[in-house]
Parts: structure tokens; sequence; C-alpha cells
């Protein structure tokens, strides 16, 4: 259920400018894709987690505080998303 209702939050509060599933396309060409963030090299779930936590990190365009159980649901979901095979699209 973490990572169905942590796609559901995605779907509300992030969709409008990234890509939230593995193929799609962002309507906000400086909106990383979510599968190219949690495929980068280095990133941990504790990395991605301090990331979200922290709002002061966020674009301006991100402006908004997530709890600490919507975090976890972020995480979990935008983790279901790794893929070793990964490549980037083209822009």
């Amino acid at each position: 259920p973490a990572i169905r209702d942590g796609g559901a939050l995605a779907e509300a509060s992030c969709a409008s400018c990234h890509a939230i599933d593995r193929d799609g396309i962002g309507s906000d060409s400086a909106a990383p894709a979510f599968a190219r963030i949690v495929n980068q090299r280095g990133l941990t779930r504790e990395t991605l987690s301090t990331w979200l936590s922290g709002a002061h990190n966020y674009p301006q365009e991100m402006d908004f505080n997530l709890s600490e159980a919507q975090v976890d649901l972020l995480v979990a979901y935008m983790l279901s998303l790794q893929d070793p095979d990964y490549r980037e699209l083209p822009q």
C-alpha cells in the first residue's frame, strides 16, 4: 500500500510538473523525471528522504512542506522506479 499511496500522492502533488512514472514526460522541462532522480548514482533511501524532508532544499516552485508520513510514502513510490537498466530519455 505504501507504493500505491505514494503514487497517489505523487499524482496529486507532483505530476503537474514532474514525470512521475517510468517513461512519462513532465510538463516542466526544468523538473526532473522521478525515474531520473532515483536512478542517479549514489542515491539512497536516506538521501532522498533527507532532501524531501528539507523544504529549504526545494526550488521556489516546490514551496510546500511534506509530513514525515508523506515523505515515507513518496520515497517508497519513487524508489519503486529504480531500474538497473535505466537509460535517460533524450530531451
